[in-house]
Formats: structure tokens, sequence, C-alpha cells
């Protein structure tokens, strides 16, 4: 279960503080007048100074399948001993397919289905409902804002490959994120 909600709100012309407000667990709301290129980095800066073991990190366009999730993300990193891991990401519209197709040797895979059923190793996507170790993070660093929109990630990704901790894709849980498929070439 949660223990503490960390929201940045980039855009507070249409603010989510009353939203924010209503959750059940203690929450902090940080607003920003400015997009200072993804709220990743702010985000976890933050949660990291409140003592935070774990960050499960999410962006504001996507959502967990079901209530699952969390607790199985957790539970998979602790017995495989990962540094962090994550769901598939599933198109909120057909969760059957892929919101970002995965390339696998020279295809793409664009459905679920054809991933299999257990664990990816060496593959996430880190910013759509993956959970890191707070030891993770010690060690690959925060994002840098300079590299919003998939910069950011695709550097998180390599510097995590970099340190050789091990990190994967449950696919026992999804997370479900809109459409991105057209990013990608077949």
């Amino acid at each position: 279960a949660l223990d503490h909600l960390v929201v940045v709100d980039n855009g507070p012309d249409q603010p989510v503080d009353d939203l924010v407000e209503q959750c059940p667990i203690p929450t902090t709301y940080l607003a920003s007048h400015r997009n200072l290129g993804g709220a990743q980095r702010q985000g976890v800066q933050h949660a990291l100074s409140l003592g935070a073991d774990w960050l499960w990190l999410a962006d504001d366009d996507g959502r967990p399948a079901d209530e699952t999730v969390l607790e199985v993300l957790l539970a998979e990193a602790q017995r495989r001993g990962l540094a962090a891991i994550s769901p598939v990401v599933s198109n909120i519209e057909q969760p059957e397919k892929l919101a970002f197709p995965l390339r696998r040797g020279l295809t793409w895979k664009r459905r679920a289905a054809d991933l299999g059923s257990d664990f990816l190793p060496g593959i996430a996507s880190l910013f759509n409902g993956a959970l890191f170790r707070a030891s993770t993070v010690d060690v690959i660093g925060v994002p840098d804002y300079r590299l919003f929109f998939r910069g950011d990630e695709v550097e998180i990704h390599r510097r995590l490959v970099r340190t050789g901790l091990p990190f994967g894709t449950s696919l026992r849980v999804t997370y479900l994120h809109p459409d991105g498929s057209d990013e990608y070439r077949s």
C-alpha cells in the first residue's frame, strides 16, 4: 500500500490540488507555474527527502489497470531482488495491445500476449507505473529535466543498464496509457 502520494502539477491552470486533498493517504501537492521539463525529477527528489524506500512513478495520462498492480510489483521486485520493475504498458482504449510497441529481435511486438506471461529481464517502461528502490535512485540519479519528452526516460534507462542492477517488466500486471504506437515504425 502507498504510504504517501507526491503529485507534481506542471499545469496549475487546471489545478488538481482539490483532488489530491481527497486522497485517503498523506499527500504532498507541488504546484509548478512553469513546466520544468517533466515532473518526475521533482517528485522523485521530494519523495526521497521524505525518506521513501520505494518510488512508484507515473504520469498524468495513464493509470494502473487495477488495484493489484503495486502489490504485485513490490512482491516481484523483492522476490527477484530487482532494482526496478515496471508493469506492461497497454493501450488504455484497447488493453490487449501495447501502448508502445516493443522491438524483440527483428520484429515489433504490438500485443501484450506476444510478450509471454511472466517476466522480461532488462526491459522496462520507467515512467509509466514503474517501481524503483530508493537505493537504485542513489546509484542512477534523478531524471535530467533538460531531456524532457522521451529523452529523460531513455537516459534513466541507459543509466540503469550501465549499473548492471537487475530490472525488468512484470507481465502479470498492466499500466494503461494512451496509444503511442504512432511514434514507432514497423
